[in-house]
């Protein structure tokens, strides 16, 4: 038997198969909706499918040597096919037959990868039979229906993670985040062939970040492009880290120091009148789900001290929070100080070694991914969970020296 004769009769096999006894129950019984959670869990990905998939993705690769068609034969451009990319290409002979007459078609087309010639292909031969579609059986590239298609359906689970990370959004669940996925996968890929839509050829369902789908290997190549697609298309969401370090005299009081930790405007208050001292103010940038780090030395002269600050921001495991942490080394010793951080929301603490005492607050702002090309953008009005639109207050307890009616 000819290498052609013999592709051909395994893949016609292949999709001759019917569905065992119990599957063809299932569907029967309920013909419109994917298998239960319990029955999804013992079903594990087609190992066959990721070979399947090398071949359709072989398929999207540049020719060697782009090839211009005009008005040729469907047959010669499939020929010329098989010779460019080493693979078996049929066609289903139980639709067109076999009296070999879709090979005289006529094609014209400018074709760059095989897909291209292949595509051109399946719609000239659609016109005098059944619509034709190029799919993968047995590891075998083949011309066929939707409808002898939908035998050869295999189950893949893809991670949402990428997609949902750059979708992120506090007010929406990633739950619903993932269905919303879900949908733009139907909407993309093959709209009338799910069931959703009442159609036979595949479902699918979001569960936690992962999607469930169970179709044919040439549509999985596309909801894999897609998704991929996807991910590269959407800003990967970032946070800008705003961190104030000031060093607080000893002589301003626990009341001023208090409210100094409590806001934005008594911290500014505070510095403008001398009671601390602005010592650095890094402003740190990390994609949402990551952390971030920098390290601020004090060069030193002969005889002087040397003073060096550490900060890191990590994302807390299974939390929304932040662990900042800063650390002060100097040749007198180190000092540590850990806070919580939420997005959005202002935090700050303080630590007190040697009768010094050091301030930290820390401020995390999103920010879309243009932002991170270094575009500026100031925060929201209440991005620092400072909503008093008082004053200052002006009945501190203690004050540097000066006089209290420059206080701004």
């Amino acid at each position: 038997m000819p290498p052609a004769a013999f592709f051909a009769a395994v893949a016609l096999l292949a999709l001759s198969i019917p569905p065992n006894a119990d599957s063809s129950k299932q569907q029967q019984a309920s013909p419109k909706q994917p298998p239960t959670s319990t029955e999804r869990a013992s079903r594990t990905d087609d190992p066959a499918l990721a070979a399947d998939l090398a071949i359709l993705a072989k398929l999207d690769e540049p020719l060697a040597t782009p090839q211009s068609f005009r008005s040729a034969d469907a047959g010669a451009v499939v020929e010329a096919m098989r010779v460019a990319t080493g693979l078996p290409i049929e066609i289903d002979h139980a639709i067109v037959g076999e009296s070999g007459g879709w090979e005289l078609a006529r094609v014209s087309c400018d074709a760059v990868t095989p897909r291209v010639a292949l595509d051109a292909v399946a719609r000239a031969i659609s016109t005098g039979y059944r619509v034709m579609e190029l799919d993968v059986v047995a590891g075998i590239a083949i011309f066929t229906d939707s409808a002898r298609a939908s035998r050869i359906t295999s189950i893949r689970r893809y991670d949402l993670g990428p997609v949902l990370r750059r979708m992120d959004r506090r007010d929406e669940p990633a739950a619903e985040l993932a269905r919303g996925v879900a949908r733009m996968v139907i909407d993309a890929i093959d709209r009338e062939g799910w069931r959703d839509n009442g159609g036979e050829v595949s479902w699918l369902q979001a569960v936690d970040q992962t999607l469930v789908v169970s179709t044919t290997p040439a549509r999985h190549h596309g909801i894999g492009r897609f998704l991929d697609g996807l991910a590269r298309s959407l800003p990967e969401p970032a946070i800008r880290w705003t961190i104030r370090i000031a060093d607080i005299r000893a002589d301003v009081a626990d009341a001023d120091l208090a409210l100094a930790l409590d806001s934005v405007r008594e911290l500014d208050a505070l510095i403008s009148l001398g009671g601390a001292s602005l010592r650095s103010r890094p402003v740190l940038l990390a994609l949402r789900h990551d952390g971030a780090s920098i390290e601020i030395g004090q060069a030193s002269e002969r005889g002087a001290k040397s003073v060096a600050l550490a900060i890191d921001v990590k994302p807390v495991i299974g939390s929304t929070s932040y662990a900042v942490t800063v650390r002060e080394s100097s040749t007198d010793g180190s000092r540590t100080l850990s806070l919580r951080a939420l997005e959005g929301i202002r935090s700050a603490g303080f630590i007190e070694a040697g009768g010094k005492r050091l301030l930290v607050e820390v401020l995390g702002i999103d920010v879309l991914g243009i932002d991170a090309l270094g575009i500026d953008a100031p925060p929201p009005p209440d991005a620092t969970n400072d909503t008093s639109s008082e004053e200052p207050r002006a009945d501190r307890t203690s004050l540097p020296q000066g006089d209290a009616s420059q206080r701004p």
